[in-house]
């Protein structure tokens, strides 16, 4: 245990450290900062299976989804700046992105249109992709193998030919890193320099290519269009171009990956769930009368009201792993209602909730820490956690813009790995435990370590 004088000098480091961190991180992020100069913080820690919560919560994350008096502009611009290393300020950064970049991009991933006509590429090349994978005698890290199928998928389909193959460890790099990077110590994050480095100067080339070849021959070309006009318009440089680019595509690869791998981790530990998606995604086959090219090549497939226990089974997994905390600031004085209590907040303060609290919370969810891979289904006996409130991709006006693309892409992911193949899980599959999180995670948890896997082929014919 450590002495009185001993705790007495660690609070004074902390103190004095903290007092003058601009000096020694001049450089140190957003989030760092924010924290820093808040007054009013709402952190809601789970204690433990059983521990009391505070009730209010759930109110105050709708509460800061809804009001228009709250922004997350200063988190958006800190963020961003910090991932893409961008000489743009963070402020002017923040309504960029805001007003400009986010809401041409949200209209093309939330148009019908462009979602169907990306579905069947993008479930063509995941196809293709995991029936190379599918021998038993090479053993894949769930993880890595999740992340190439995925990143491969959006290359080609969002990205077309003109992307560097080769991106494909870099963009891992990039986020499994990036935690790193934000924490800003010095000697720290070289692994995340040299992938920027390397992925600046790749997408730097992509970016020139594509503005000399406007055949737009690959079905996502109308999103790297969009982000290009959008780009000019408000007079970016080429560097500036790139690292903005590259944070999009972080965005439409980091978080889908890390879900989907834990959606599947989650499946090997409960063979009853693993029955349900199976039946589901073979009970779906049996319209196509077994076809799995045909169910890939209808635009509709993957859509909203499809594959409903997968649906399902994504939120579920949002719910357990997501360590997103909402930041907003007050852009004008108002009194914030929550659970029958009001408080006075200014203009400028920070108010954090820790949605971790409300998706562990037993009076919101049964059985908070347990998978339940029908938990979002309508119908089933948890309807009370169907009602409650979706913060897996955020909401109101800060909801993620690309929300209805990722779901889309993870559904197609995983309805095609059940179908394809069968997996065996390296080593004891009777002592396998699902991986514990990684605390040192930015937005979507990582696994703690490795899973382990051998695939062979499922379905030899007619796909």
């Amino acid at each position: 245990m450590l002495s009185f004088i001993a705790i007495v000098l660690l609070t004074a480091l902390i103190l004095l450290f903290a007092r003058y961190s601009h000096l020694l991180l001049p450089n140190s992020p957003p989030l760092l900062r924010m924290v820093y100069g808040m007054k009013h913080t709402f952190d809601f820690i789970y204690l433990g299976p059983g521990a009391a919560l505070d009730k209010f919560n759930e109110s105050l994350v709708k509460t800061l989804f809804k009001l228009p008096t709250l922004s997350n502009s200063p988190a958006t611009g800190e963020l961003v700046s910090a991932f893409s290393g961008t000489d743009i300020d963070p402020e002017t950064l923040a309504g960029l992105m805001g007003h400009h970049i986010f809401p041409a991009i949200g209209r093309v991933l939330r148009s019908q249109d462009f979602l169907e006509r990306i579905s069947p590429a993008l479930a063509t090349s995941i196809s293709e992709f995991l029936k190379t994978q599918s021998f038993p005698a090479i053993t894949h890290s769930l993880s890595e193998l999740v992340g190439a199928a995925l990143i491969s998928s959006i290359s080609q389909a969002i990205l077309g030919p003109l992307f560097p193959p080769d991106a494909i460890t870099d963009l891992r790099t990039l986020d499994t890193s990036f935690y790193t990077r934000m924490l800003g110590f010095p000697l720290t994050g070289s692994q995340f320099r040299d992938a920027h480095s390397r992925m600046l100067s790749r997408i730097e080339v992509y970016l020139a290519l594509v503005e000399t070849d406007c055949s737009g021959a690959w079905p996502g070309f109308p999103l790297v269009q969009e982000y290009l006009r959008e780009a000019y318009s408000n007079d970016l440089s080429t560097r500036n171009r790139a690292a903005l680019f590259m944070t999009l595509v972080w965005g439409l690869t980091a978080a889908p990956t890390n879900v989907t791998s834990w959606l599947l981790a989650f499946l090997f530990d409960d063979p009853c769930a693993l029955a349900k998606v199976r039946h589901e995604v073979d009970s779906v086959l049996q319209t196509y009368r077994g076809d799995v090219v045909k169910l890939i090549s209808d635009p509709t497939a993957f859509g909203p009201s499809s594959f409903p226990i997968i649906d399902s089974a994504i939120k579920e997994t949002l719910r357990l792993i997501s360590n997103a905390t909402p930041f907003r600031q007050a852009t004008c004085d108002f009194d914030l209602d929550y659970g029958g209590n009001s408080l006075k907040i200014r203009a400028g303060e920070y108010i954090m909730a820790n949605t971790r609290a409300h998706n562990m919370d037993p009076s919101v969810y049964a059985h908070p820490q347990t998978f339940v891979v029908d938990r979002f289904l309508e119908g089933t006996v948890t309807k009370r956690d169907h009602n409650s409130i979706p913060i897996g991709f955020g909401g109101g006006k800060h909801a993620c813009k690309g929300r209805l693309f990722v779901h889309r892409h993870i559904k197609a992911f995983v309805a095609l790995w059940v179908s394809l193949l069968e997996v065996e899980v390296d080593g004891d599959t009777e002592t396998y435990k699902v991986p514990k999180k990684m605390e040192r995670s930015f937005n979507v948890a990582q696994m703690s370590r490795p899973v382990m896997i051998r695939l062979k082929q499922r379905r030899e014919s007619r796909s």
